[in-house]
């Protein structure tokens, strides 16, 4: 095997998967791990290739690969990207525990994407819309210069990093590398002395000017040239790319070992609609203390006060809808949960007597009936600047008042989801 022949390690178990690329007529790249590396020295690697498809060679990533293993796709293309011979998913959103900040999205996703008829290859699409709304500010900057360090006193690295916005690094409290491959550059061409700690050195350079390996950094010049290899080439190219390409999907799964038999291909579809990083619901509180939650598409939940995110009973799907994305035209239903799972939400909110109706407010104005505004400033006092409760109502009843009071969100950013709750109405 050429493997062996040219000193490589390697699972044997691999055999039949790499044959089965060359079979397809497929080209592989061997790369070498240096042992012993560590993951501050992995450095960018960059493939090109002329081909029709936008592939992830998934089949061989299943021989290291752990159950559930989390996959991420980032496609920019002119159009939104969506799965070509996987199944894509919509998750049921009663299933996110919106009260803990999806401390259990991997698990939804995890029970959607193995539901029935998409049978563990599936993805989600996380966020769709224009690349512009990724910030560049840490992937390049035109203040980022390797000649600086061409010559440069050793003592005066941190510095020179600090000011192009590479680094943050005052002292041993606040030192942090505004670029993953910085630290391991300074490592590598300016170590600290034996027996003293990074974050006791690279603070203080000038402290320890008599013990610094100046031979090791011998005039910046070998740092420098990495720093154009390892950082900035890499990052204006992956500027540029932004610049290029008008849009960005980001799509995820969650895949077992077993399940990696196919490599997932995406095309693109100017007909697909966009998906918003940012994803937010509301959460009000009734004098009872127990909460309604809004979600994003504006169906409520009620939550008892005090309780977790609810089971609703009935409630068993993790998919709302399951979809194959053709290249021309609107998605193709295989499941659609939508309408059974909105009956099962209908059916817990009138189990807890909700929606109820609104009362007037204290004081008797029949033209204070309404429901509260929702606004997004969510961590401030009421318009009086109290802060306080409306009064004097039974905790069953409902009272709709004219004004601000407020709102918590909840929010899904990419992925990700925070509570901020409602002041009480």
């Amino acid at each position: 095997m050429w493997l062996e022949l040219n000193g490589y390690t390697w699972n044997p178990d691999a055999a039949p998967i790499l044959q089965q690329y060359l079979d397809e007529g497929n080209v592989i790249a061997a790369l070498k791990l240096t042992r012993g590396a560590r993951l501050q020295d992995v450095h960018p690697i960059t493939l090109r290739y002329d081909g029709l498809e936008t592939c992830f060679p998934l089949r061989l990533t299943r021989i290291a690969a752990v159950e559930d293993m989390d996959i991420r796709v980032f496609v920019l293309a002119d159009d939104r990207a969506a799965p070509t011979n996987y199944r894509h998913v919509e998750i049921n959103p009663l299933k996110i525990d919106w009260l803990k900040q999806a401390s259990n999205y991997k698990e939804v996703v995890a029970q959607a994407v193995d539901a029935p008829l998409a049978d563990g290859r599936a993805f989600v699409t996380e966020y769709a819309g224009t690349s512009s709304s990724v910030s560049q500010l840490e992937i390049y900057r035109v203040a980022w210069n390797e000649q600086e360090f061409v010559g440069l006193d050793p003592t005066l690295v941190v510095d020179a990093l600090n000011q192009q916005g590479l680094a943050s690094c005052t002292d041993a409290a606040a030192c942090t590398w505004n670029h993953p491959l910085i630290y391991g550059l300074l490592l590598a061409y300016l170590p600290p002395p034996q027996g003293v700690e990074p974050l006791d050195f690279y603070p203080y350079l000038g402290d320890y000017a008599d013990q610094i390996d100046v031979n090791l950094w011998n005039g910046g010049a070998e740092f420098a040239a990495a720093l154009l290899d390892r950082v900035i080439d890499p990052g204006m190219h992956a500027s540029e790319l932004l610049d290029t390409w008008p849009a960005l999907t980001r799509m995820y799964t969650t895949i077992s070992p077993d399940e990696m038999t196919e490599d997932p291909i995406f095309h693109t579809t100017p007909s697909l609609p966009s998906v918003p990083q940012l994803r937010q619901a509301y959460q009000s509180v009734l004098l009872s203390g127990d909460s309604i939650v809004r979600l994003p598409d504006e169906r409520e939940v009620y939550v008892p006060s005090g309780a977790p995110w609810p089971a609703i009973p009935g409630d068993d799907w993790w998919a709302q809808e399951i979809q194959t994305i053709p290249f021309v035209g609107a998605p193709m239903s295989l499941v659609d949960n939508l309408a059974a799972i909105d009956a099962a939400r209908t059916a817990w909110n009138q189990a807890n007597d909700w929606p109820r109706p609104l009362e007037p407010c204290p004081g008797g104005d029949d033209g204070l009936f309404g429901s509260t505004t929702n606004a997004d400033d969510g961590d401030g006092p009421g318009e009086d600047g109290s802060g306080s409760e409306s009064g004097g109502l039974d905790d069953d009843k409902v009272c709709g008042c004219r004004g601000d009071h407020g709102s918590h969100g909840l929010w899904l950013m990419l992925g990700l989801l925070t509570l901020h709750p409602r002041r009480r109405r």
